[in-house]
């Protein structure tokens, strides 16, 4: 059984990495409300989201945190419930790969630069899937998940994280 983040009574935290670990959206706010005043530093990698939306949550660490520093790696990606704790994707062509590969490096950029107030609009049209008006998962592609922002594969080689 884990542990939920709320539950950690720092009062002075001012980094904090979260990798690859399912998140359940309100706790975190909630975790991330409390924390609001000395938080500085957030980097997130790899996350899966329980029970919310990726552009919701987003605009909630705008408005939450004042952050000096933000970052994002990896896939993000909504579930359901905790009980989907291992996806892959479908390997794509060379040519698409490149393509798409820069349009994911792009799209962490521009939630970034969101998160730390230097623009005012979040990115919806460069994720691989707008899901803020999804309501139910399990009629999703994925049967209960949905790859908000995916990782992808090159045909006969390692899985390439970006």
């Amino acid at each position: 059984m884990r542990a939920p983040i709320e539950s950690i009574s720092s009062t002075s935290l001012r980094c904090l990495r979260l990798e690859t670990c399912v998140l359940h959206q309100q706790g975190l706010e909630t975790f991330l409300q409390k924390q609001a005043k000395t938080l500085k530093v957030l980097h997130l990698k790899s996350i899966m989201l329980e029970a919310g939306h990726f552009v919701q949550f987003f605009n909630s660490i705008r408005n939450l945190l004042d952050l000096q520093a933000f970052s994002l790696e990896g896939s993000l990606v909504e579930v359901e419930d905790d009980s989907l704790l291992y996806f892959t994707e479908e390997e794509i062509d060379d040519e698409t790969f490149y393509e798409v590969k820069e349009r994911r490096m792009a799209a962490r950029a521009a939630i970034e630069a969101f998160v730390r107030k230097e623009t005012e609009v979040f990115p919806v049209e460069l994720l691989d899937v707008d899901s803020s008006g999804f309501t139910d998962f399990s009629n999703s592609e994925w049967g209960g998940m949905t790859i908000v922002l995916g990782m992808s594969k090159l045909y006969d080689s390692q899985e390439v994280d970006f």
